[in-house]
């Protein structure tokens, strides 16, 4: 695939868990200061159209039908998304985007354009069959496309991506982490962005921490009701600091309502902090994936190893959590393919 030089300037952030919601702060910061912002990234939640949006306004839905149509076939959809989105981004004269990778970044299609800055959110294990086993191995691949300008949180700095950075002798700034707060990382390594901007004269104001808190993309510790959350967390690193979330705000715990994907470990870490949930219940949604673990077979790994019984859910009926004042946490994870699901059925009876 051969692109046109860009007319804008481009952010690339990539990392294994965080990339959205770094990438939505970013592109609200240079709203905010005046600039056109393309957002580039996915899975999506309720519609396809957030994958591409300018000033966090998704693309029509019949107009990213008419692209995709005429748009010419690739390996895959998502390097089809991004020749679509390139120029889509390049037809409204966007004075930014940012792109948030899908896996990796060495044979992601945004490779195909050279960034501004490119931001390093996390590194943690997930999608091992394309990257690697091991956590150097990921680090390459996430690491290939180091240029000039890095911010790289510090959860991310490990002595591969410090090789890497070196070899490219790259300005690194390095934003700190909240152990028990991904998404107070997640603002941090956002405000280590802002902060290159600032320098270079792009951005003439500091960001409030409380202000870049809040912008967040949907299903990231996403309280629809008090008790009720939902979060797109799906891999160990990922569900482990959501856990330690839940405990920080729910000390009492409640139930964990889980589904997720086969090539993700998330045995491991519900034998970890099962102890912390009166009930376990797993479901793998109400529609058919391949790639999700059917509830039978989950149910059986996670009461192997953790000696408890685990409930299955045939259809995920939520009217008695919201019937009743107070029953503790509910927290309804695994991946995007789960909480999609219950949003939708959430939002019959949240909004009548």
């Amino acid at each position: 695939m051969s692109l046109p030089k860009p007319s804008f300037l481009s952010v690339h952030v990539i990392g294994t868990n965080g990339k959205g919601s770094v990438s939505t702060k970013i592109s609200y910061a240079l709203e905010k200061a005046g600039y056109k912002v393309g957002l580039f990234t996915s899975p999506h939640l309720d519609c396809i159209t957030e994958r591409i949006q300018i000033n966090r306004k998704p693309i029509e839905k019949n107009h990213l039908e008419g692209l995709f149509k005429s748009a010419p076939s690739m390996e895959s959809f998502f390097s089809q998304s991004f020749f679509i989105a390139f120029n889509y981004f390049q037809y409204h004269s966007v004075d930014f985007v940012v792109w948030e990778a899908g896996i990796g970044a060495r044979l992601d299609p945004i490779r195909l354009v050279d960034p501004f800055l490119t931001v390093i959110t996390s590194l943690g294990f997930d999608h091992t069959q394309i990257l690697g086993p091991t956590l150097e191995k990921i680090a390459r691949e996430k690491g290939a496309l180091f240029t000039k300008d890095l911010v790289i949180s510090r959860q991310a700095l490990t002595s591969t991506i410090v090789t890497l950075a070196l070899e490219r002798k790259a300005n690194v700034a390095v934003a700190e982490t909240d152990e028990k707060d991904y998404q107070a990382s997640n603002t941090y390594t956002a405000l280590k962005a802002v902060e290159f901007f600032r320098k270079k004269g792009i951005i003439p104001f500091c960001m409030e921490f409380k202000e870049f808190y809040s912008i967040l993309p949907k299903g990231r510790f996403e309280e629809v009701k008090e008790g009720i959350i939902l979060d797109v967390a799906h891999n160990p690193q990922g569900l482990e600091a959501l856990i330690l979330k839940c405990r920080e705000k729910y000390a009492e715990g409640g139930t964990l309502l889980l589904g997720g994907y086969r090539d993700k470990d998330l045995v491991l870490m519900v034998k970890k902090h099962h102890s912390y949930f009166e009930k376990i219940l797993v479901w793998d949604g109400g529609k058919k994936n391949l790639r999700m673990y059917p509830k039978e077979e989950l149910k059986e790994q996670l009461e192997k190893l953790t000696s408890r019984s685990i409930g299955l859910v045939q259809d995920l009926d939520l009217e008695h959590y919201l019937g009743e004042e107070k029953r503790g946490l509910l927290l309804i994870t695994g991946g995007f393919a789960i909480v999609r699901e219950a949003r939708e059925r959430l939002r019959g009876l949240l909004n009548p």
